[in-house]
């Protein structure tokens, strides 16, 4: 992001939060323009909540509890942070109205009104199965990220 806003990159790939906040922080114009390709598709990500085996009851009952609390719409609300994970929260029916005013003012001033249509309109697809994406991020570390330029 901070090549394309420097203008060393004339095009990048991106989503949602990764247009809107860049945006937001100043580091890309907030006049830069999307564009989409035919017949895309959206790729899920998500932030995802695990307790490993072996807790204790007494800690698991409290974890629980904390999952819980972070799952409902007043927790979520804060999903709709600087832009960054629009759009937003991973449960229904948390509007931007319920988000801090700093996250309502951000998405309203750099967020997109396509986006509505754009994600309504558009398949969304699950990532790689974990197996997968594992076998995917090795790669990428010694196939491509571990190449240093010559």
């Amino acid at each position: 992001m901070k090549e394309f806003g420097e203008g060393s990159r004339d095009i990048i790939i991106s989503t949602t939060g990764w247009d809107i906040n860049p945006r937001a922080l100043g580091i890309v114009p907030k006049e830069a323009k999307i564009a989409t390709l035919k017949g895309f598709h959206w790729v899920s990500d998500a932030f995802f909540m695990v307790v490993p085996k072996g807790v204790t009851d007494d800690k698991l009952a409290v974890l629980l509890d904390l999952m819980a609390f972070l799952l409902k719409p007043e927790s979520q609300a804060f999903a709709y942070d600087e832009g960054y994970l629009y759009p937003g929260p991973a449960v229904r029916n948390v509007p931007l109205s319920m988000a801090p005013k700093e996250s309502q003012d951000i998405i309203r001033e750099f967020g997109r009104p396509e986006y509505a249509e754009l994600i309504a309109n558009n398949p969304i697809e699950l990532p790689l199965s974990p197996d997968r994406m594992v076998v995917a991020f090795r790669r990428w570390d010694e196939e491509i990220g571990s190449k240093r330029p010559k």
